[in-house]
């Protein structure tokens, strides 16, 4: 069962705090899915975060995470401003998870959610510079 919270579509498990049918995974490992509450409260204050995903599987905090930015996207905040909570939500999980588990649980979770929520993610090292292009010969 899914409903739309924010403009996303998220798992019914996630709003209630109870398993759904075939969704048993907050069960089975002892974890209490957060409350609309407990999400609206990291979404106003990322410090937050580490104490709802500390116990959570890899899956459970991905989709917790979907649900804080979705309550993001309803903050009276411009939209640098949510990129810039978002950014702090990934580095808050990146904290709590460590930096392998964080990377792939933010890799799960791009690509549902509203794009234009989404930091610009830096690969690498680079500075910014355009790659050297190749020289140009007669004739070509």
């Amino acid at each position: 069962m899914f409903c739309r919270v924010g403009g996303l579509v998220v798992s019914a498990v996630l709003l209630c705090g109870m398993p759904v049918k075939g969704e048993g995974a907050a069960a089975a490992v002892g974890m209490t899915m957060p409350t609309v509450e407990q999400i609206a409260k990291v979404a106003e204050n990322p410090h937050l975060l580490a104490d709802l995903v500390k116990n959570a599987t890899d899956e459970q905090a991905a989709e917790i995470l979907i649900q804080i930015i979705a309550q993001v996207d309803t903050l009276k905040l411009g939209t640098e401003a949510k990129k810039n909570r978002v950014g702090e939500l990934f580095e808050r999980l990146i904290d709590a998870k460590g930096t392998v588990k964080g990377n792939e649980i933010i890799a799960r979770i791009v690509k549902k959610v509203n794009p234009r929520l989404l930091p610009i993610i830096r690969m690498g090292a680079g500075n910014g510079t355009m790659p050297p292009t190749a020289p140009m010969y007669k004739r070509q």
